[in-house]
C-alpha cells in the first residue's frame, strides 16, 4: 500500500514570497513548480521596477567628421521647486571613445513665460573637461504652479544635436 502524498500548505515568508516546507521526495516536482514560479514573479518585479523608473538619456547625438557619438542624461525623477526656490540638477554627458568634440547646451522650459527659468553651467561641455554641467532651475514668487519640461539640447561641433528632456513640477511654499 503506497503512503499518500503530503501537501503542505505555503508560508509566507520575511521578504513576503511563498515558501513550501516540504519533505517527501514525490513532492521534488512540486518544489522545482514552485521555485520556478518563485523565480518568475521575481523576474516580473524587476522589470516593472526598470520600465517604472526607466532611464532618462537622449537619443544619440554627434556623427560629424570622427564619426564619434554621444547622449545626455538627466535626473530620472521629476525635479520639485517652490516658489522662490533654486534648484540644481545634472546633465551628464556620456560620449564613446571616437567622440572627441565640445558640445554648447542650451534649455528652453515648456510652457514658457510662466515664472519659471533654466540656466546651464558651463554653456559648453569642452572635450577635454569632466562631461558634466548643473541645470539651475529657478521659480519666482509669481511662476505657475504645474508641470513643466526643460528641454536641454546638447549641440556638437559638427554632427547632429540631441535634447534630453527634465521634468520639474513648481508648488507653493
Amino acid at each position: 500500500m503506497s503512503r499518500p502524498t503530503r501537501r503542505r500548505l505555503p508560508e509566507i515568508d520575511g521578504c513576503g514570497m511563498f515558501s513550501w516546507n516540504l519533505k517527501d521526495s514525490e513532492d521534488t516536482a512540486f518544489q522545482k513548480g514552485a521555485m520556478l514560479m518563485k523565480t518568475l514573479y521575481a523576474g516580473l518585479m524587476v522589470v516593472g521596477l526598470v520600465a517604472l523608473t526607466g532611464c532618462n538619456q537622449s537619443t544619440t547625438g554627434g556623427g560629424g567628421k570622427t564619426g564619434g557619438t554621444f547622449k545626455l542624461k538627466g535626473p530620472l525623477t521629476t525635479t520639485t521647486v517652490k516658489h522662490g526656490e533654486t534648484k540644481s540638477v545634472e546633465i551628464t554627458a556620456s560620449e564613446d571613445k571616437n567622440f572627441k568634440e565640445d558640445v554648447a547646451l542650451t534649455a528652453t522650459i515648456d510652457p514658457p513665460d510662466k515664472g519659471v527659468t533654466a540656466e546651464l553651467e558651463p554653456k559648453t561641455i569642452k572635450a577635454s573637461d569632466p562631461k558634466t554641467a548643473n541645470l539651475i532651475i529657478k521659480a519666482t514668487d509669481k511662476a505657475a504652479d504645474g508641470e513643466y519640461v526643460i528641454h536641454v539640447t546638447g549641440k556638437p561641433t559638427t554632427g547632429e544635436p540631441t535634447t534630453v528632456d527634465v521634468k520639474v513640477k513648481v508648488e507653493k511654499k
